[in-house]
């Protein structure tokens, strides 16, 4: 199941890096909310889809989204609410 929501983060993750959006959509945030959710350490997690997303981005792409990414989880607890 985690690997699934994992999977599914990392694929959002870079479909909003790859887009013209300037933040995330109200469906990729709940796709990587489900994920980040689940994890004890939230930014571990999001580092984790950084991991995985990295080689399909182009430098632009990773930084955009990493940016995005970073704004998330500093908020995670008010994110859930």
């Amino acid at each position: 199941m985690l690997h699934e929501k994992l999977k599914e983060a990392v694929r959002a993750f870079m479909e909003f890096s790859k887009s013209v959006l300037r933040e995330f959509s109200i469906r990729l945030r709940d796709t990587m909310v489900k994920y980040l959710a689940d994890s004890p350490d939230v930014r571990n997690a999001a580092h984790t889809m950084k991991v995985f997303a990295r080689p399909f981005l182009e430098n632009r792409q990773f930084d955009k989204g990493s940016k995005e990414l970073d704004r998330l989880t500093s908020n995670f607890p008010s994110v859930l609410e």
